[in-house]
């Protein structure tokens, strides 16, 4: 019996652009997961991370997402449907 070469879940990653990197994109970190719960888990965990590092005004809205945003991110995770979080400083 052949088995499938891909398996249900979900792909994260945590990419930066700053004047340390230039006009490109560099991505700091990645992680698979199995379930959209374990998804946005690793994406506040790596918010949380770096919101003290964030202008006041960025940290509130990263804060903000850890506590309620990241709901409809996983929603939209379980209807099949990408998810993005994006930080502007």
């Amino acid at each position: 019996m052949l088995r499938p070469l891909l398996r249900p879940g979900y792909w994260c990653e945590c990419w930066t652009r700053s004047p340390a990197t230039g006009p490109r994109s560099v991505l700091l970190a990645s992680i698979e997961t199995d379930s959209p719960s374990e998804a946005t888990r690793w994406i506040r965990v790596t918010v949380r991370t770096i919101a003290t590092a964030l202008d006041r005004e960025t940290a509130h809205e990263a804060w903000d997402w850890v506590a309620h945003g990241y709901k409809e991110a996983e929603d939209a995770l379980r209807s099949r449907e990408a998810a993005t979080f994006a930080l502007t400083q």
